[in-house]
């Protein structure tokens, strides 16, 4: 945090101020007007986790003032209040954790030029000043900034509120800071000259675009929004942009992800065609949606990867398990026993075992889950005509992220060359992040005694001296298939 004081707060509050006993202010300090000036989204790129925004300045020739700040709506719930990310601008100080704050704000950090400064207001505002009287975001009135302002945050671009206010000289006096003549004159204060618009900012988390459904509804309220602000200038473009999106969505409901995919790569071909100058679609609804459709078509074209259960040590029983993304290569199998169950006393789960994977193996946000694939054997062949369940378990370091199960399987022997082939599916999951550092990625396969999907027996015994999983063996390539 800089320990400066800020010139243009102080010259305004010595200039301004009335002196003891002066006359009443006659005379009023002409206005002065940027009001058509506005904050342009000039380019967003997301880099990994990182988004960055790279805003300019209009400011016309109407303008009969430079412009000396510049705020960008970031804003949060009350509270929220995460640390700054890296930036070059220098700061001085997070409003949101002042007294009287009435926003927080998401996660940036902040670049800028020299000669301005940077702070988070207490109503959520990345905000850049000019650091002393009279600099301007231009170089001249009428022009469009030369230089870019600057954010870094992990959340995705939506629409966000801008403020504009003028260079100092025209916050108050026409005279030099302690000129008396200044006593006589109407001061003003810096909102009396407040511009106030919309941009692009730092407004979706990506966990809310991970749901494709949703993430393509958030993406048709931007088009929405953007043909209403008029940065999409031809209502038939707003219109076939918005058909495709609607296909995509249909295409998504009916699980047609191939479909979604291509209505969603037209859909940014056209905003591509239609993005330029003289064109329709502006800066601002270009960077909107090409960045959040991006990340959506990422998640429609990406590609499963299988997960392999693995052992090390002995054949029966290996007291290491791991996966990995590593196929099988050995043509004998190890197998995991279960302890012995019966359908006496609740017909409670037993674990078979836990299987982790190296904390580098699940980088991303692991969105979808394919079917679990083990074979499954007896551990003794007195239980032969038992039926079984099988349940699957998933875990994000520790807490549970998905399950499935797979009831009343019949048919399993005690002989390892006819091992019984189970698919299991796993329920719709909630996108779960993992940072390919620290994140562990385990899954616990659980059997019982086999059941109705009203939980009475299915038939067969009702115990067995337990069950026998077979995997890690080219025939036997126990696995699931994850998309991060």
């Amino acid at each position: 945090m800089s320990g400066r004081s800020h010139p243009i707060l102080i010259a305004f509050a010595l200039s301004c101020a009335p002196a003891t006993g002066a006359v009443a202010q006659a005379d009023s300090f002409p206005l002065v007007s940027i009001r058509n000036s506005s904050v342009i989204c000039a380019q967003v790129v997301r880099s990994g986790a990182t988004t960055e925004y790279r805003f300019r300045v209009t400011n016309p020739a109407t303008s009969d003032a430079g412009i000396a700040s510049v705020g960008i709506d970031v804003s949060a719930p009350l509270g929220m209040q995460p640390p700054m990310l890296s930036g070059t601008a220098p700061f001085a100080g997070d409003g949101a954790l002042a007294l009287g704050a009435t926003a927080g704000h998401v996660p940036v950090g902040m670049d800028s030029s020299a000669s301005w400064e940077a702070n988070i207001t207490p109503a959520g505002f990345a905000e850049w000043y000019a650091w002393g009287p009279g600099l301007l975001v231009n170089d001249a009135i009428g022009r469009e900034s030369a230089r870019d302002f600057v954010l870094r945050s992990t959340y995705l671009p939506g629409v966000s509120g801008f403020r504009l206010l003028p260079e100092y000289p025209h916050l108050c006096c026409p005279f030099e800071v302690g000129d008396p003549r200044n006593d006589t004159i109407q001061a003003h204060r810096a909102e009396d000259f407040l511009v106030t618009g919309y941009t692009v900012g730092p407004r979706y988390t990506p966990e809310a675009l991970m749901d494709l459904g949703s993430g393509l509804d958030s993406v048709s309220r931007d088009l929405t929004q953007s043909c209403a602000l008029g940065w999409i200038a031809d209502q038939s473009i707003c219109n076939s942009l918005g058909a495709k999106l609607d296909l995509a969505r249909q295409a998504v409901s009916q699980g047609d992800n191939p479909s979604a995919q291509a209505q969603l790569e037209g859909f940014l071909v056209q905003l591509d065609a239609q993005h330029g100058t003289g064109l329709p679609v502006n800066e601002n609804a270009y960077w909107l949606l090409k960045v959040n459709a991006d990340f959506i078509l990422a998640r429609l074209s990406a590609t499963a990867t299988s997960i392999f259960l693995h052992g090390s040590g002995a054949t029966a029983n290996p007291p290491s398990l791991s996966l990995s993304t590593t196929a099988p290569t050995v043509t004998s199998a190890k197998y995991k026993d279960s302890p012995a169950i019966a359908f006496s006393g609740g017909n409670p789960w037993v674990s078979v075992g836990t299987w982790t994977a190296p904390a580098a193996l699940p980088q991303g946000t692991l969105t979808v889950l394919g079917d679990a694939v083990v074979w499954l054997g007896l551990k003794n062949s007195d239980d032969i005509g038992t039926n079984f369940d099988l349940r699957i378990e998933l875990f994000k370091n520790g807490a549970a992220v998905a399950s499935g199960e797979t009831r009343c399987i019949q048919g399993v022997t005690r002989n390892a060359s006819s091992a019984k082939q189970v698919h299991t599916s796993f329920a719709p999951l909630s996108p779960a992040p993992f940072n390919g550092t620290t994140d562990t990625l385990t899954i616990r396969v659980l059997t019982r005694i086999g059941t109705t999907a009203a939980g009475a027996l299915c038939g067969g015994h009702a115990n067995a001296v337990g069950v026998r999983l077979y995997f890690d063996a080219v025939s036997r390539a126990a696995k699931f298939d994850a998309t991060f």
